[in-house]
């Protein structure tokens, strides 16, 4: 029997649960008809500790165990994606940071080449202030 159920266990089922049971790997062989009104679900990962029983629609709860199931399974895969984004956008931010960390050390090294030539001008601009009062009283 298909999904690890044994004969044994397959011999317990009632007669309309063994009449309206059929596999998922069965399911997919069989064609499908018009769903084109039928809502997009996410992606299911299937439970391995399932049995016939939860796949046949006889009880509402039947139907409410299986969309816990999806529903857990989607919140997982999404909570995934949303982990594997944030990595990204922080990998992003990353490499931003180290941009922006090398343009400012940069611009903190031109800024103190600029002081110590601004110290050098200013030196320049002393001593031609001197030579230029030098100048008027040798003139006088």
């Amino acid at each position: 029997m298909c999904v690890s159920i044994t004969a044994e266990q397959y011999q317990n089922f009632t007669e309309e649960e063994k009449g309206k049971w059929v596999c998922p790997e069965c399911r997919c062989n069989i064609p499908k008809v018009d769903n084109t009104n039928t809502p997009i679900r996410g992606v299911c990962v299937m439970d391995k500790s399932f049995s016939p029983s939860f796949y046949v629609n006889k009880e509402r709860r039947d139907r409410h165990n299986y969309r816990e199931v999806c529903n857990d399974s989607r919140i997982i895969e999404e909570i995934r994606e949303f982990r594997m984004e944030m990595i990204s956008r922080l990998d992003d931010q990353m490499k931003e940071y180290k941009r922006l960390e090398k343009r400012f050390i940069n611009t903190e090294t031109e800024l103190r080449e600029l002081k110590n030539i601004m110290k050098v001008v200013q030196q320049k601009a002393n001593k031609v202030d001197e030579l230029e009062e030098r100048i008027k009283n040798l003139q006088k």
